[in-house]
């Protein structure tokens, strides 16, 4: 399934933490749809993807079509993965365990969270 994400939210969560990915609203002529799941984590629904298509070129849909066939066979393994990430992400503490570059490089998720909730109560109120 593909998805369109809004480049307002994009944008706030982007400001906030450098690991979420641009939208490239400037630079695109088409909406950016995206291609993976969407995982409940936390009480929170998450996109976890796996690419974005490019319009015009044959072999890159070939790709997303392999993609996709990909994410249906091992849809299991994908959320599961996710959710130990997200796990251990959550629970992660640099001071008490020193420095992991791995969960330094993952976003972080409680951040996440707390923007999405503002987003969604300054949403609702314009």
């Amino acid at each position: 399934m593909f998805y369109v994400i809004s480049d307002r939210y994009i944008d706030c969560l982007s400001e906030k933490n450098p690991h979420v990915m641009s939208n490239k609203a400037g630079t695109r002529t088409y909406h950016r749809k995206y291609i993976g799941i969407l995982a409940e984590l936390g009480g929170f629904k998450y996109f976890v993807p796996l690419s974005s298509p490019k319009p015009a070129d044959l072999r890159y849909k070939i790709l997303m079509q392999s993609e996709m066939m990909f994410i249906r066979a091992n849809r299991d393994k994908i959320e599961k993965s996710a959710a130990r990430i997200y796990r251990m992400r959550k629970s992660y503490n640099k001071e008490k365990f020193g420095e992991n570059r791995m969960m330094e490089m993952t976003l972080d998720f409680s951040e996440l969270e707390n923007l999405c909730s503002e987003w969604a109560k300054n949403y609702e109120n314009a």
